[in-house]
C-alpha cells in the first residue's frame, strides 16, 4: 500500500510538472515516466504472487530446477530481457507438464500462468 501511495504521488507530481509550458521536450519524458510507474508495481505484484504460489506448493511438488526455470522466465519477462520469449515457452511447457501429470491442480497451474504472464512488460503497456 505504501508503495502504491508513493507511485500515485509520484505520478501526480510528474503530471503537474509535465503540464508546465517551460519544460519543452522534457514534458514527454516525464509523462512517459508517469505511465510506467504503475505497470512496474503491478508486474512486481504478479512476480511476488508467483513466488508465493510456488512456495505454497512446497519442494515436494516442485523440484529446485523447475522452480528456478519458472523464476528465470518471470525475471526475463519482468525486465524485458532478450530471451524472454524462449524462457516463457519453456515455463509454459513446464506448467503444462505439472498439470497433465496431476502433480499440480489445474487451478494452481492457472494461477501460475496468470502471475507469470502478469510479469510481462508488454502486458503492462496499454
Amino acid at each position: 500500500m505504501h508503495e502504491r501511495s508513493h507511485a500515485s504521488r509520484t505520478a501526480r507530481v510528474v503530471w503537474h510538472r509535465g503540464c508546465h509550458p517551460g519544460l519543452g521536450g522534457r514534458a514527454a519524458n516525464l509523462i512517459t515516466m508517469m505511465t510506467t510507474v504503475e505497470p512496474m508495481s503491478t508486474r512486481g505484484a504478479h512476480y511476488t504472487a508467483l513466488i508465493e504460489t510456488i512456495d505454497h506448493q512446497g519442494a515436494t511438488k516442485l523440484h529446485a530446477g523447475e522452480r528456478e526455470q519458472l523464476l528465470e522466465a518471470a525475471d526475463a519477462l519482468l525486465f524485458a530481457e532478450a530471451e524472454n520469449e524462449r524462457l516463457l515457452r519453456s515455463a509454459e511447457n513446464l506448467i503444462e507438464s505439472l498439470e497433465t501429470s496431476e502433480r499440480w491442480s489445474a487451478e494452481t497451474c492457472d494461477k501460475l500462468r496468470e502471475h507469470l504472464y502478469g510479469c510481462d512488460a508488454a502486458a503492462g503497456i496499454g
